[in-house]
């Protein structure tokens, strides 16, 4: 039989092991993000929550943002068909507002089609309506409205007869943290994505002085005075160039050389004659029609 002293050795080594495991999964990405998923620590001070204060979240951005900030992309996209600048504090309210009319509307274009909102045992949304609220706006993340009407189910509010307003649902809309705004507008800007004014017209985003706005100029070369310049100067264009225009391009080079060349052995006839001849067909007539050569070389 297990003696009292082999059990209370077993019994203390567990303890051990249950603390390191604590210990890294308190080191681990995103337990301080996803607490409520890691609520299983018995031991010690590991089963205190955080203070959000203290979350060090670059861990978490590293690795979950990439969603967020297309999000915040897309909807960026959607905003300037109506605004045509705005500060990085303005653009955050503008994305409270953006999400809240998207709610709304979504809410009462799925009123107006009479659907079921919840299946028999009113527990979660139907497929019908998963469809409906993806085909309303493709590019907005869905799950929030999703989530939003899940919670009216669990609260039992009949959403047929909510009155929809910016009070009911501003408390249950997430804000953006600035970062990832700041994130997903120096990539709309360094990639030069390609947007959309209110009249229909091709523009592109740039920053000046902490106002982004948009321009129908594409953002290729010249100096600026933006804080975010690194992004905008020295930008690379492509065009097409038709093989005519680029032979015209390299002629006007040659022939550019060969004149200073003629200058410098004026003098010599000879010399003259025997560059000349070492020219092409279509160097020479073109140095012939540029009048540069002396009467005497023939």
């Amino acid at each position: 039989p297990i003696s009292e002293r082999i059990y209370r050795m077993s019994e203390a080594k567990q303890h051990v092991i249950k603390e390191k495991f604590d210990m890294m999964v308190r080191a681990s990405i995103g337990h301080d993000i996803f607490y409520n998923n890691n609520n299983d620590i018995k031991t010690g001070k590991s089963h205190l929550k955080i203070n959000p204060e203290d979350i060090d979240y670059n861990g978490y951005d590293l690795f979950y943002s990439g969603e967020i900030i297309s999000n915040i992309k897309n909807e960026i996209i959607e905003i300037f068909h109506e605004h045509n600048y705005f500060t990085l504090s303005g653009l955050s309210d503008i994305l409270i507002d953006y999400q809240i009319k998207f709610i709304i509307n979504s809410l009462t274009s799925l009123r107006e089609r009479h659907l079921p909102f919840i299946t028999k045992n009113g527990k979660s949304l139907t497929t019908i309506i998963l469809e409906e609220i993806k085909q309303l706006n493709p590019t907005y993340r869905s799950d929030r409205l999703i989530k939003l009407l899940n919670q009216f189910i669990k609260d039992k509010v009949d959403i047929g007869k909510l009155s929809l307003s910016n009070d009911k649902i501003v408390h249950l809309v997430e804000r953006y943290r600035d970062k990832f705004i700041i994130m997903a507008l120096e990539e709309l800007i360094s990639n030069k994505v390609t947007l959309f004014d209110k009249y229909g017209f091709t523009v592109y985003l740039r920053e000046n002085n902490g106002y982004f706005y948009i321009d129908r100029n594409y953002p290729a070369g010249g100096s600026s005075n933006s804080c975010m310049m690194y992004y905008t100067d020295n930008i690379v264009t492509i065009e097409n160039q038709t093989f005519e225009n680029i032979l015209n391009v390299n002629e006007s080079v040659n022939i550019f050389k060969s004149l200073n060349k003629i200058k410098e052995i004026n003098d010599d006839s000879k010399r003259l004659n025997e560059y000349l001849d070492s020219l092409t067909i279509r160097t020479q007539s073109n140095i012939l029609f540029s009048k540069s050569i002396p009467p005497d070389v023939k």
